[in-house]
């Protein structure tokens, strides 16, 4: 597939040039339209918070069609009926980095390894239970066709009534073949009989071949670490990184309300890598785009040039900040398509 030259799609940055509801952004360095590359962190506060930034959040950056933009994980959501839709507002205080040294994406995958030997004998089993009553209450002929009919009642009630037949369908489908397979198993292999083949091949000094499969299960939800090093060089940018500090730590952090009997979940993140162009800083096509994340960790290293030094002021020479950030919405096909 050819590398994507330009995303059409409305983002953070789109118009953000002659945007009226300008930005106050928090840069480090603070000179950082001379760097080639930077990161660009907008956040996020969650609707329901009585934070005092909520009045300048309500008014997020238009998109070219004069639309507010929304969020990225309202964006991936699309489409999806069982995606949670948080409300959220974008804060107009921004966060400007530098690129760390270390930028790694991690597309992970969960397989489960089935051990087939120990399912010949579990099949058998569930064949001869109680489970064929159930599957002649509803017009099945398998104790596992019970149980997905079970499944697609349980989606109905569950109030997913647009996914109700297409998963009852399969899985109903599924549990028949398991059923039927089941039954002709428990024909001449049972969890006993397997047990005791076990126990005889081990006696004679062999192990029985188990014949493993790998079923996939699902993807996993990407994470990101980032590494900053701190060392202002003025009285303006040591305010700056205190500034940058405190916005991470801050929203990171959970909001008491009803009294301190409920929490406002902490605000999310959207990441984006800016290149330099003759029109200024825009987003790096280049670099896969990372969707709405939450500040896991946050960690403050104030004596990371090995000893603790400071200025006169009482603000530490040096200072490292490590960042890691989790996705809220998993990686698919469709999403990797449109630049993630």
């Amino acid at each position: 597939m050819q590398r994507l030259q330009a995303r059409q799609d409305v983002g953070p940055l789109d118009n953000l040039g002659t945007n009226k509801y300008k930005f106050s952004s928090l840069n480090y360095p603070s000179d950082i339209e001379s760097l080639s590359h930077a990161m660009l962190f907008n956040i996020l506060i969650q609707d329901a918070t009585k934070d005092r930034d909520a009045g300048k959040a309500a008014l997020a950056p238009s998109g070219s069609n004069g639309q507010p933009v929304g969020s990225r994980t309202a964006e991936l959501n699309k489409g999806n009926f069982l995606g949670l839709t948080r409300r959220t507002k974008r804060s107009t205080t921004a966060i400007s980095l530098y690129v760390p040294e270390t930028v790694v994406f991690d597309n992970k995958q969960t397989y489960q390894q089935m051990n087939m030997l120990d399912t010949l004998g579990i099949g058998g089993t569930l064949a001869a239970t109680g489970l064929s009553k159930a599957a002649g209450a509803m017009n099945i002929t398998s104790g596992a066709g019970a149980l997905g009919a079970t499944l697609g009642s349980s989606l109905a009630l569950a109030g997913v009534s647009r996914a109700t037949g297409a998963a009852a369908g399969a899985a109903e489908g599924l549990a028949r073949r398991l059923g039927a397979f089941g039954h002709v198993v428990s024909a001449a292999v049972d969890a006993t009989k397997v047990s005791n083949l076990k126990t005889a091949a081990n006696i004679i000094g062999f192990a029985v071949n188990p014949v493993i499969e790998v079923l996939y299960s699902s993807p996993v939800l990407r994470s990101f670490n980032f590494d900053f090093v701190f060392a202002p060089r003025s009285a303006e940018e040591a305010n700056d990184v205190w500034s940058i500090i405190y916005q991470f730590r801050r929203h990171s952090a959970p909001e008491l309300i009803a009294s301190g009997v409920m929490f406002v979940p902490p605000s999310e993140f959207e990441i984006t890598f800016l290149r330099k162009t003759g029109a200024g800083f825009a987003e790096n096509t280049n670099m896969p785009r990372i969707a709405s994340c939450v500040l896991e960790d946050i960690q403050v290293d104030y004596a990371s040039a090995g000893s603790f030094v400071t200025f006169t002021d009482g603000m530490p020479v040096q200072i490292r900040m490590r960042l890691q950030f989790k996705e809220l919405n998993i990686i698919t096909r469709e999403a990797i398509d449109k630049g993630y």
